[in-house]
């Protein structure tokens, strides 16, 4: 019932479902009923739901009922009219309503401030702190060039939001939607990717360059060069000025006759140049 929003979706490029398609190689669905359709919805000054896209796991419920104590969004209705909402239109407004959009697997809970203006692939994430009286401050920052597209929490390996100290790494809306500036935080270096994840084209980290054996036989000097080139070749002299020649190179031109050439294969063919036969173009004197 997922609809296929992935040329428009935020979270196209870290999407679980877009993993487990490309794992198993999914290249088409099987589901020929009509699909459910919601219209979008504001749950808040941050947060925007496509309840389309939603698969209905929970993790969003949760998360709400690990990190608040005032919950007012779950799940309304029954059976395949079930729906992600927010009681007698309520707005999500505590300090840790962000975290939502980090434990949804799909579209269906986006960054009202992020939405539409960049593709995950082409921004490089940092990992980055700062001091916080809310949380504990250890972010992962998305950038291109000095611009902070986004800021989400660290999540590991697994795509699981990473513990510090023993406890879970929840970032507050403040420094989530607020400190948007790479000045507002104490940059650690670049964020450890999968090689396997799209973000991860064109900055792979830990790439190491593999050393010169050069450098180590030489002992630092130079290297000799064992043969010069212009000593036996009649062909590479450095005195000769290929692009300077009217025509095609020849015996002559490298036998001290610089400006010597050939006629010009062009002309040749289409019967231009004294050689109208076209019986060598490259040799003057036939």
């Amino acid at each position: 019932n997922h609809p296929l929003d992935c040329p428009v979706c935020d979270q196209a490029g870290e999407c679980s479902l877009q993993d487990l398609s490309y794992e198993h190689g999914a290249v088409e669905t099987r589901y020929e009923f009509a699909r459910r359709t919601f219209v979008r919805e504001d749950i808040g000054p941050y947060i925007q739901l496509h309840m389309t896209r939603c698969i209905l796991c929970y993790r969003c419920i949760y998360v709400a009922d690990q990190i608040t104590n005032n919950r007012v969004h779950g799940i309304l209705d029954r059976g395949d009219h079930s729906e992600i909402s927010t009681y007698i239109s309520k707005a999500i407004d505590n300090d840790f309503s962000g975290n939502m959009i980090d434990v949804c697997p799909v579209g269906a809970l986006t960054d009202r401030t992020f939405r539409f203006k960049n593709r995950v692939w082409f921004l490089k994430p940092l990992d980055a702190h700062r001091n916080c009286e809310k949380c504990a401050g250890k972010v992962t920052l998305w950038n291109r060039g000095d611009e902070v597209f986004r800021v989400t929490s660290r999540k590991d390996e697994w795509g699981e939001v990473q513990s510090f100290d023993g406890k879970p790494g929840w970032i507050c809306n403040t420094c989530r939607f607020e400190k948007k500036n790479t000045s507002d935080w104490t940059i650690e270096g670049p964020t450890t990717i999968s090689r396997h994840s799209v973000i991860s084209a064109g900055h792979y980290v830990g790439t190491v360059t593999p050393p010169d054996p050069l450098k180590k036989v030489l002992h630092g000097r130079q290297p000799h060069l064992l043969l010069d080139i212009h000593n036996i070749s009649e062909v590479n002299q450095p005195d000769v000025h290929l692009s300077e020649i009217e025509g095609p190179a020849v015996g002559k031109t490298f036998d001290g006759e610089v400006h010597a050439s050939g006629k010009n294969v062009t002309d040749v063919k289409i019967g231009l140049g004294p050689n109208k036969e076209g019986t060598d173009s490259t040799n003057p004197e036939r």
